[in-house]
């Protein structure tokens, strides 16, 4: 019969939809509240973010090329 393919009440598309939204709406609120809070340590760490990254790029870029450097000495 085609009764057996019915989903249960409940547990369609829009069960899930109430929540995602929930989530966003949470997620803004907490971010909002972070920013006003605490806006002074936040952009007074970007500086030393930027700094941070610099040597982390140069390792993760030197590996990849260092790499094919290697292989191709070995067939010279």
């Amino acid at each position: 019969m085609s009764d057996s393919h019915q989903q249960p009440v409940g547990c369609g598309h829009g069960a899930r939809g109430g929540w995602g939204w929930i989530l966003i709406a949470l997620a803004v609120t907490l971010s909002v509240l972070l920013w006003q809070g605490h806006r002074v340590h936040i952009l007074a760490a970007i500086p030393y973010l930027i700094l941070l990254s610099c040597p982390l790029m140069h390792l993760l870029h030197r590996h990849g090329r260092w790499h094919q450097d290697n292989h191709d000495h070995g067939r010279a």
